[in-house]
């Protein structure tokens, strides 16, 4: 008599036995799982994930069930500027035909980006740039430069302002055009109103400010001015020479680089070879630990077997990278 043995599973053994009938002796049991809300896990053995969890999620925002939110990562907005070697400014311009965005490169050009070109409009009247504005009431973007006249970008063509006026950098605030004077480095020009390309009266309609100017930025009520070393703010609404104007010191504490300058309301984020800052119009409040990142410096020393450095010495030590 043949011996006994015990069976395989068949389709009528069971759920448990269907799935091994269905799968084989060691299976997984498939599920649908739609709530990750808890997010990433990552402090404990993948098979210890809770419910509701995911081992890897970059890049992406899982608090909501059922949906899977991207965050964070970069695309490509355009191809790469012709010519150029560093993008040194990119702004969105709504002209009334619509709306373009645009980039000022290293070698002295304005390019309209899309997601398929990047289309040269033409050289401009200098190779350093800082940072582009819109202009207040009229269609224009300005394009200041330290080393010769500003020019505006209306859409279609690329024009100097006004008489011929040189600004080293320039910001709309209230109805004005803003802009530090490329020969009185400390001072600041008001444009008329409304139309910015009209005569500046550059004769009087000025404010001097103590230092020489590195950069600007404006909140709702005030203009904020920074030089290398410090920063002083400028209230009221008509300049010189019927002015309700008042400039008044900041701090001392400032910005080399106008390009690190970012205004996102109620808050300007600036940069400096200290750190990152943010201020609301009053004194700047440190993003970055003074000196040495204290939070992990013992961290540091024992995983590289020196003290972190400050953040004077990593922009140093990387030059390359915030030139």
């Amino acid at each position: 008599m043949p011996p006994r043995v015990v069976s395989g599973p068949t389709i009528s053994s069971g759920r448990r036995g269907y799935l091994r009938y269905q799968y084989g002796e060691h299976f997984w049991i498939p599920e649908i799982l739609a709530d990750f809300s808890k997010g990433m896990v990552r402090d404990t053995s993948r098979i210890a994930i809770p419910n509701g969890s995911v081992y890897d999620s970059a890049d992406y925002l899982l608090d909501q069930p059922g949906l899977a939110r991207k965050r964070g990562g970069t695309s490509y907005a355009a191809p790469a500027l012709a010519g150029a070697s560093l993008v040194l400014a990119v702004l969105e311009a709504p002209f009334p035909a619509g709306t373009q965005l645009l980039a000022v490169s290293s070698n002295g050009h304005l390019f309209r980006l899309t997601p398929t070109a990047a289309s040269d409009i033409g050289a401009l009247g200098a190779t350093y740039y800082g940072r582009p504005c819109l202009a207040p009431g009229s269609p224009y973007v300005i394009l200041p430069n330290g080393a010769a006249n500003a020019q505006k970008y209306d859409g279609a063509a690329i024009t100097t302002l006004a008489q011929g006026i040189g600004l080293g950098h320039a910001i709309a605030f209230k109805s004005r055009l803003v802009g530090s004077s490329a020969t009185t480095l400390n001072r600041l020009l008001f444009s008329t109103t409304p139309d910015v390309n009209a005569s500046w009266d550059t004769a009087n309609s000025w404010i001097d400010a103590d230092n020489q100017i590195s950069g600007l930025a404006t909140l709702n009520n005030s203009l904020l001015i920074f030089s290398a070393n410090a920063m002083e703010r400028i209230i009221g609404a008509t300049p010189p020479p019927n002015s309700d104007m008042d400039r008044a010191p900041i701090a001392s504490l400032g910005c080399t680089d106008c390009r690190s300058i970012v205004t996102e309301s109620p808050y300007v984020y600036f940069a400096n070879t200290q750190g990152v800052f943010l201020t609301n119009g009053s004194t700047p409040v440190s993003l970055t630990a003074e000196g040495d990142a204290e939070w992990v410096t013992s961290d540091v020393l024992s995983l590289l077997g020196r003290p972190a450095r400050s953040f004077e010495q990593f922009a140093a030590d990387h030059a390359t990278a915030f030139s």
